[in-house]
């Protein structure tokens, strides 16, 4: 009897779960067949058709799709449902490995619907600084927090961070946004991110703090276990003394094969510019100025390279602080399109790297500095290289019958100081433009002192014609 009952209770939810699905999907439909099948008129019929079709559908839809967004929102909000995001690079290893999937929940920032975020969070942005493209980079801090960089690892508030998901120990070094030593508050409504491959990495080091209205997507802390697998054991990190210590020419070596894969020259690595970067790697931490001409110092790269006895017609440098072993450095300086670019310039021939302990803000750091130079052809055109020849050959034209006025005694004395003077303006232009035209042919540079004649020489033929109007007309 209690069997038969519990069916009975069993088949009448199944039937009501029917109602209400028919109602919730199909309720239109069953209203148009309820009202087919109903007594009323033909025209109370097309009356209710109409109402059905163009009252009750419409709202039904707007209700419908109401129901399953609310759904779908809170299914996203709260996790049960995440949407598969594809990645690129290493600069989050050993947490998400180069070209996987990761699977986030989208971030909402609304008034009534607002998604927290916290210390440990991945996260995806996208903002002006991310070169068109979203980043995703593990949340450091948050709003209020006081963010350290120093001796390798991060402190938030004054207290070392034990962070299990950096791929290795000691490896966190400041940049330009957030400078080793130098104590930084995250502003209201930002976020500091890092990436876990700290030595890999274009995170706010280098673009600074991320707006949280720039977020897209958030993984929680609490929800990454299954991106646990290749984290380590950080309980000994304060007591971690290791340090990377860079090879030159394994770097040159490594740095050259990717200049091939690219289709360029090697470059060659220059004792000279080894100690033009070392000259300038003491002055940036001496100063904390990292800029090419040496705004603080006035110690500029054209200084050093200078002092050390090299020159060259084009030059760069690449300053970064931190410890890096050879293979680090190529990952790092690869991360970035800034950098890249000018380590793939074909116009590069030789290179020189340094690298120099000191202080940064009162804390111990190392500066690794990398000088670029090499040679490229002026490739003048014909037209300019014309008009010098022109030039040239008036001047000597016209040489001979000044120099004849020597032979006009009486008329020579009298105008002596003009007379050499527009002499002495001629074979001087001669003299200049020769040379200068010398270096055009062969496609030379011009030489310092040339570059500045080539500005006097117009001054000079302005008094050259005055004087030419001076003596014609006596």
């Amino acid at each position: 009897m209690f069997v038969m009952r519990f069916i009975f209770v069993i088949k009448r939810i199944i039937i009501k779960i029917g109602e209400i699905i028919s109602i919730l999907f199909f309720f239109p439909i069953v209203q148009i067949f309820s009202n087919a099948k109903s007594k009323n008129s033909f025209l109370r019929k097309i009356l209710n058709y109409l109402f059905i079709i163009f009252i009750v559908t419409p709202f039904w839809i707007f209700l419908e799709f109401s129901i399953l967004a609310g759904i779908l929102v809170f299914l996203l909000y709260f996790g049960v449902v995440k949407i598969p995001i594809p990645t690129s690079g290493s600069s989050m290893l050993p947490t998400i490995s180069v070209g996987s999937t990761v699977y986030l929940r989208p971030f909402f920032n609304f008034p009534v619907l607002k998604t927290i975020v916290k210390r440990g969070d991945l996260i995806t942005f996208q903002n002006n600084n991310t070169e068109g493209k979203p980043y995703i980079k593990r949340v450091v801090g948050v709003p209020g927090d006081k963010i350290v960089i120093k001796n390798g690892y991060v402190y938030v508030n004054d207290k070392m961070q034990k962070e299990p998901f950096t791929l290795k120990p000691k490896s966190t070094f400041g940049g330009r946004q957030v400078a080793e030593c130098k104590a930084l508050e995250v502003p209201n409504n930002n976020v500091l991110v890092l990436g876990d491959n700290r030595k890999a990495s274009k995170d706010s080091r280098e673009i600074g703090f991320v707006s949280i209205n720039d977020i897209h997507f958030i993984l929680p802390f609490s929800e990454q276990v299954k991106l646990e697998g290749d984290w380590r054991d950080p309980s000994n990190d304060d007591n971690n003394v290791n340090i990377s210590s860079l090879n030159v020419q394994r770097y040159v070596a490594l740095l050259n094969k990717k200049r091939e894969e690219n289709n360029l020259k090697p470059l060659r690595n220059d004792p000279l510019l080894n100690n033009s970067a070392q000259l300038r790697a003491k002055v940036m931490l001496e100063y904390d100025d990292f800029s090419l001409d040496g705004d603080i110092s006035k110690y500029s790269m054209k200084k050093a390279l200078a002092d050390s006895g090299y020159s060259n017609i084009i030059y760069g440098e690449y300053p970064i602080t931190g410890y890096y072993d050879e293979n680090e450095l190529i990952d790092y300086v690869f991360e970035f399109s800034e950098s890249r670019k000018f380590l793939l310039n074909k116009d590069y021939q030789d290179i020189g790297v340094s690298t120099f302990v000191g202080e940064l803000n009162g804390c111990p750091t190392q500066i690794v500095v990398q000088h670029l130079a090499g040679y490229m052809p002026p490739n003048y055109s014909k037209e300019e290289i014309a008009n010098w020849e022109k030039v040239l050959e008036n001047l000597k034209n016209i040489k001979a019958s000044w120099e004849k006025i020597k032979d006009s005694k009486q008329f020579y004395e009298k105008n002596k100081q003009d007379a050499d003077r527009i002499n002495e303006i001629i074979n001087t232009r001669i003299l200049n433009i020769t040379g200068i035209m010398e270096k055009m042919k062969k496609n030379e540079w011009l030489s310092k002192s040339q570059i500045d004649y080539t500005y006097k020489d117009n001054e000079l033929y302005k008094e050259q014609q005055e004087l030419a109007k001076k003596l014609n007309g006596i």
